[in-house]
């Protein structure tokens, strides 16, 4: 079986979130800078990502937002240069405060300076929920089997233990795709459908694919090298993500829902396509 993927309906965003008893705060005007040395190994697409981080920080501090902010190394690779894994080093968590909902630039700036740097202004509007709970410490999982590589076709399995019962999501992100690993369903492919609503039990071992009908995830590229993070999702309730499969959209799903109900990991690893070098 090839890289899943999936296709959904695009929905209104904030039809499939779960806000309830928490506040919504709409800042119009945030700004963020970086500048980029004259000599630096860092991409411009990556500098300006920086100067977009800095806006959204600024964003939760206007709204409020003051403490545990921090910019989350969620991977962890010894590529340099890859842009991929400089956006997800900066994907912004503030798990017990707030975060950014949505957002969109209005404004944006690069000029060069006499010493040849590059600076970027980015202004943005976003919306940020403030959370009312924070995290809950007892609300864990662990996962064990995922390798740091694998070449084209390997198979993937895992583990997943629990320490409370709770519902998985799980995502695959590379930098060309994102895709549902976990529960897997289309109509088109019933015998290998995940149930959606399954609930799992606390300090269960769980081996993936859950479905008997597959023995193993196959992923392939036609690349050289390709990097993937799973990330996986357990939450208390069962809240579906329904929106049109993104980068921003899985995260905003992730934001919305309340610290003390979520919890999340990041894994990564790498395919090698021996073929393709």
């Amino acid at each position: 079986m090839n890289r899943l993927t999936y296709s959904f309906l695009l929905l209104i965003f904030m039809a499939f979130i779960p806000l309830k008893a928490q506040k919504i705060v709409r800042i119009k005007q945030a700004v963020g800078q970086y500048t980029l040395p004259a000599k630096s190994d860092i991409s411009e697409k990556t500098a300006y990502n920086k100067a977009v981080t800095e806006a959204k920080l600024n964003a939760l501090r206007k709204a409020g937002v003051t403490e545990n902010i921090a910019s989350s190394e969620v991977v962890s690779t010894n590529q340099k240069g890859s842009d991929f894994k400089q956006d997800l080093n900066s994907i912004l968590t503030v798990e017990l405060d707030g975060a950014i909902l949505n957002d969109s630039v209005i404004q944006e700036n690069k000029s060069i300076d006499e010493f040849g740097n590059t600076k970027y202004s980015v202004t943005i509007s976003a919306d940020v929920i403030i959370y009312e709970k924070k995290a809950d410490p007892a609300f864990l999982f662990d996962v064990e089997g995922v390798k740091e590589y694998y070449e084209n076709n390997d198979p993937v399995r895992f583990t997943f233990k629990p320490y409370s019962n709770g519902y998985l999501k799980i995502f695959n992100f590379t930098e060309n795709e994102i895709s549902l690993l976990y529960p897997y369903f289309e109509k088109a492919n019933s015998p290998v459908n995940d149930k959606t609503d399954f609930q799992f039990t606390a300090d269960q071992a769980y081996t993936f694919p859950l479905n008997n009908a597959i023995d193993a995830y196959y992923m392939e590229t036609k690349l050289p090298r390709e990097f993937n993070y799973l990330v996986f999702v357990y939450i208390k309730e069962n809240i579906p993500f329904r929106g049109k499969m993104s980068f921003k959209n899985v995260l905003s799903w992730i934001y919305s829902i309340s610290p003390d109900k979520r919890r999340v990991q990041f894994l990564n690893f790498v395919i090698v396509n021996k073929q393709a070098e």
